[in-house]
């Protein structure tokens, strides 16, 4: 199940991904809703909740086809897609989930 903080806390990834300098990546809006139609991870720990290392861990893998990098960009820095996308993920910091 989806907290309304896991749900805005992918809002801001997939923004991340549009903002951020010296990468064109770019999620989609259908990029979101792919990511937030994954909460099969949480079942396979058991938990009820999908929680923010969740929405890290599967970004890359969700956003393979969904998020578009520049050749340069890749180039210059060496690195691949999914690398580039587990790092703009990681940039967003996680969300506070209330007490009650």
């Amino acid at each position: 199940m989806w907290t309304e903080a896991i749900r805005q806390y992918v809002v801001q990834v997939v923004r991340a991904t549009r903002d951020t300098p010296g990468h064109r990546a770019r999620a989609s809006p259908r990029g979101s809703l792919f990511l937030q139609r994954r909460p099969a991870l949480a079942a396979i720990r058991g938990a009820a909740l999908v929680i923010p290392d969740d929405v890290k861990y599967l970004a890359p893998f969700v956003w393979h086809t969904c998020v578009m990098i520049s050749p340069q960009a890749r180039t210059a820095r060496g690195r691949s897609k999914e690398e580039i996308v587990a790092d703009i993920v990681g940039s967003v910091p996680r969300p506070v989930e209330s007490a009650h």
